[in-house]
């Protein structure tokens, strides 16, 4: 079986035993009482190599398993798209479901008659990515598949295609924006300065409603190239046949007419030179607190130590304003992306209480946190944590396939890197979560949005006041 010429056209998850990820992730693990003690090693099972087109390949096998993971990972996020264009690499990822000439039908159903156990695709602002869990027995046929997509998903996208998908853009947006489109139009405008890479992230309706097929042909003939994609395999396969396969069907790929943009480069930090605070209202059943900085992309050190930091914020918040009956719930993370990241508290207050008390909360135990190193004891158990927390998230194919696809360029070589990711966490100190606070989560230097629960609120929310504090006095 193979693809018609490859010319480009111009859900559970399976388990395997927790020793042999293991031994396979590290050489030496030795648990002292609360202090986990890491020397990690890049997963010796794993072989990368690229094609004669420049397409990148990552043969992961697992001995043993009865399932296999197949991860297409284009270099091609939100962050690509053109000023104006919003909408355009989601809409491209949908578009790519509808089958070719040579493969019929859509490819959910394809790939459920060939006894997938779980396949989706997805955009973020940094890549594009379609997968599929499929018993070992279906590697060769899900391999054509993908080949097929990429050389013909195309072929027969018109604008009626285009407006049928456009519905379904539409309605995912409205779900994951409900209640918050117009504080999140703002958020992202604040967060991002024009010129910067996310500030493309969101999908403005105008926008993706201007979408028409010429567009998205366009757009994935600049970007659908084989110097862009990265195919990983993982899971129970023979290496052997599989990379004949993929020979087969990914070599003849060839690069498309049109110029292949150059890589996009790290931008320097954004730095808030005051607090933005945000008054907003929105159709919700309780009150919402949002504290944001900007910080440090994944796999810097800085961006591990505020793994730890979120950690611990998020435990002394819980005990603080969660179990005394002040919140409903808190949430703190280091979002972290390949160019940028932010450090995000979240806190939800029921109906009319407010979040002044809340973000008071969170002043006091940041300031303790800006001057007072972690103590060693907690430091261990969140490090014990976090790599316990890998091990696990590497105990899936799939989810071994999305890190190994994923380019990161503060990681050796310009791809997730699993000994380069745990060697962080190792390195991370008790000065260092200080420090880490200190340079980025200072005082005055953030954005605060609070969003208030209104049933008479638009649907997407209204804003209801915006300024600038600098040392605490209102500035333009």
């Amino acid at each position: 079986m193979g693809p018609t010429v490859l010319v480009p056209a111009r859900a559970s998850r399976t388990r395997v035993r927790f020793g042999d990820l293991a031994l396979a992730l590290f050489a030496f693990v030795a648990i002292a009482g609360a202090h986990a003690v890491v020397r990690a090693q890049s997963l010796p099972s794993t072989v990368r190599y690229e094609l004669s087109n420049g397409l990148h390949v990552v043969l992961d096998p697992l001995p043993g398993r009865d399932t296999v993971t197949v991860l297409v990972s284009v270099d091609v996020g939100r962050r690509d798209q053109p000023d104006g264009w919003t909408g355009l690499a989601h809409l491209t990822e949908h578009l790519l479901f509808r089958g070719t000439a040579a493969a019929p039908g859509d490819v959910s159903s394809r790939l459920d008659a060939w006894g997938a156990i779980e396949h989706n695709g997805e955009t973020s602002d940094d890549f594009t990515r379609y997968y599929e869990v499929v018993p070992r027995g279906a590697l060769e046929r899900v391999l054509w598949l993908e080949a097929e997509r990429l050389a013909h998903g195309m072929d027969a996208v018109d604008d009626a295609a285009v407006e049928q998908q456009r519905r379904v853009v539409d309605r995912e947006r409205e779900l994951r924006t409900w209640g918050r489109e117009a504080v999140w139009d703002l958020v992202l405008g604040l967060l991002y300065p024009a010129g910067h890479p996310y500030s493309r992230a969101l999908e403005r309706r105008d926008d993706v409603q201007a979408i028409r097929a010429t567009h998205v042909h366009s757009f994935f003939q600049r970007h659908y190239v084989p110097a862009r994609i990265t195919l990983v395999v993982s899971g129970g396969f023979d290496p052997d046949p599989t990379r004949a396969w993929i020979e087969r069907y990914f070599a003849p790929l060839r690069p498309a007419g049109a110029a292949t943009p150059p890589p996009i480069e790290v931008p320097p930090p954004v730095r808030f030179d005051g607090e933005r605070r945000v008054l907003a209202e929105a159709q919700r059943a309780d009150d919402l607190l949002y504290v944001i900085w900007p910080s440090p992309p994944w796999g810097t050190a800085s961006d591990a130590a505020l793994d730890f930091v979120a950690s611990e914020l998020e435990h002394r918040l819980e005990e603080r304003i969660r179990v005394a009956g002040g919140a409903l719930s808190v949430d703190v993370r280091q979002d972290s992306g390949a160019l940028c990241s932010t450090f995000e508290v979240v806190v939800t207050v029921p109906r009319g209480q407010g979040t002044l008390a809340s973000l008071e909360a969170l002043d006091a135990e940041l300031a303790t946190m800006r001057e007072t190193p972690m103590d060693a004891r907690v430091l261990d158990r969140w490090r014990t944590s976090f790599v316990e927390g890998e091990i696990m998230r590497l105990d899936d194919s799939l989810q071994r396939a999305q890190r190994l696809g994923q380019r990161m360029p503060a990681f050796p070589g310009g791809y997730f890197d699993v000994g380069a990711n745990l060697e962080r966490y190792r390195a991370v100190t008790a000065d260092a979560t200080r420090d880490a606070a200190r340079e980025w989560l200072p005082a005055g230097r953030r954005l605060v949005v609070s969003i208030a629960s209104r049933r008479e609120a638009p649907i997407e929310g209204r804003i209801i006041s915006e300024l600038t504090l600098v040392d605490g006095e209102v500035r333009p």
